[in-house]
Formats: C-alpha cells, sequence, structure tokens
C-alpha cells in the first residue's frame, strides 16, 4: 500500500486476474529497468536501497512552516536601506502568517495550498526544484497589494507591509 500511489502512476495498480494482466506489468517493470540503466540510477539503487527507499515506497512528508519559510531564498535590498528595513519586517510577517496557517488560524488555506500558489506543486519534488525557489518583495499600491506569484520559475512576489494584519488581509 505504500507504493500505491506510484504504482497507479505507472499504471500498474491494478487487480491481475490472467497471464495477459501479468505481462504488461512485467512489460511496464521493464521499461523501468531500462529507464533507470540508461540514467546510472539501477546500480546506485542496488548498492543503496535504504537511500532510494523514501523515493519509491514511502509517503511524501508532511509540510510544514519552517520548511515552506526555509524553501524561499529573499532577494534583499543593501543592508541600511529602508527597504531592507521593510523586506525583514515583511519576512518576518510572511513566517508568522505560515505558522498561523500550519496551525489552522487562516481561513481554507493550507501550507500545500500555497506551495501550489508558488509553484503548481503540491508538494516539493524529492529532487527539489529546478531553479531555487525565491521570495522577492514590491511596495503595494492601491491598485496592487496581493501577492503574486511565478510558477515557472517558482517566484513568490510579496507586497510590503509595514503592519501584520495588513500583510495577512493581502495574503
Amino acid at each position: 500500500m505504500a507504493a500505491a500511489e506510484t504504482l497507479g502512476v505507472m499504471g500498474t495498480l491494478k487487480f491481475i486476474d490472467n497471464l495477459e494482466d501479468r505481462d504488461a506489468v512485467v512489460q511496464i517493470a521493464l521499461q523501468l529497468k531500462e529507464g533507470l540503466l540508461t540514467l546510472g540510477l539501477l546500480d546506485e539503487v542496488m548498492c543503496n536501497p535504504r537511500a532510494f527507499q523514501r523515493a519509491f515506497t514511502q509517503p511524501p512528508l508532511q509540510l510544514t512552516a519552517t520548511d515552506l519559510a526555509n524553501l524561499f531564498t529573499p532577494t534583499m535590498s543593501p543592508v541600511g536601506s529602508n527597504r531592507r528595513r521593510l523586506e525583514n519586517r515583511t519576512v518576518t510577517h510572511w513566517r508568522d502568517w505560515l505558522l498561523e496557517v500550519e496551525e489552522g488560524n487562516v481561513d481554507n488555506v493550507q501550507l500545500e495550498d500555497v506551495l501550489i500558489f508558488c509553484s503548481g506543486a503540491s508538494r516539493v519534488p524529492l529532487s527539489g526544484f529546478p531553479e531555487p525557489p525565491m521570495l522577492e518583495f514590491f511596495h503595494a499600491t492601491d491598485g496592487n497589494s496581493l501577492p503574486l506569484a511565478n510558477t515557472c520559475s517558482v517566484t513568490l512576489r510579496l507586497p510590503l507591509h509595514a503592519d501584520y494584519a495588513d500583510f495577512s488581509r493581502a495574503m
């Protein structure tokens, strides 16, 4: 059951009641083996099975506020600038807000929803994202005080709010 999701994606999670079904599953397994051989990964899996166990059999770990906060690298203004001061405050608001989401204090928002908004993915890939997720900032204006995301580059742009309540409403 631990591998049910992976087997389902591969098309092999089904009841086998005849030889044709069994042969189809064997063919899929052989194709997977050939793919792993092509990448040179099969030897690594065979030599270090415990290192790959999580990738092939265990469900993904529960996403936490700390995981999500640490996933994004902030792009900060120069130290000592007024903008940097606001960015630091916004990073603090961001982390506090994530904790509130994790604790269930934000209606209809889960940490997975935040990750989907930022990346399009409901969980962090085992190998990570192709590019490091970035956190950027912009001055909130009357026309746009909401966060923006680019799922292709996994970039989250947060509005700069001096007040946590304003930041939380925008989020």
